[in-house]
């Protein structure tokens, strides 16, 4: 295979001290290989780490917030019940500003009806940072609105407390 290459992108975990994906790519192919391994940074600080991790590190500035928002839910399905149910009171910031509670049933988000996990994170996937998303639950026999406030400055709030 003269002149082809094959790039591997995951998350570091996956690569580190060249046990993980690469090795096993290297295992079937017996071609040379370098893994490279992004490390955030936080400004003004140095950070130490061991060159067995990778053959190469490139340190990248730490942001101060995810580059996409994570709405982390703890959903359940249950039987007979073909729409998703909050599973537990959220801890995480977005998803405890917009105000679900246990046992809350999701019944659409922004109007488009949801009943698969996948399919709910796919439509969350297309929101970006600053969008506000309306989710309709059943809670207590009662429709209630939620909005889903994609603010930065709201995960600011929790590393402050």
């Amino acid at each position: 295979a003269t002149g082809r290459r094959v790039v591997v992108l995951a998350g570091s975990g996956h690569m580190l001290y060249n046990l993980g994906l690469n090795f096993r790519a290297w295992q079937k192919s017996r071609q040379p290989f370098s893994t490279i391994i992004g490390l955030q940074v936080a400004e003004n600080s140095k950070v130490k780490v061991s060159r067995g991790l990778a053959n190469y590190l490139y340190g990248v500035k730490q942001k101060p917030y995810p580059t996409y928002p994570e709405v982390s839910l703890n959903l359940k399905k249950v039987e007979g019940l073909t729409n998703l149910v909050v599973a537990a009171n959220p801890t995480e910031p977005l998803a405890r500003e917009a105000g679900f509670q246990k046992g809350d049933v999701i019944l659409s988000l922004n109007g488009k009806e949801t009943s698969e996990i996948n399919d709910l994170r796919m439509t969350l996937a297309g929101f970006k940072w600053g969008d506000e998303v309306k989710i309709k639950v059943l809670r207590n026999a009662e429709m209630v609105i939620l909005t889903l406030k994609l603010d930065p400055e709201i995960l600011k709030k929790k590393e402050k407390s």
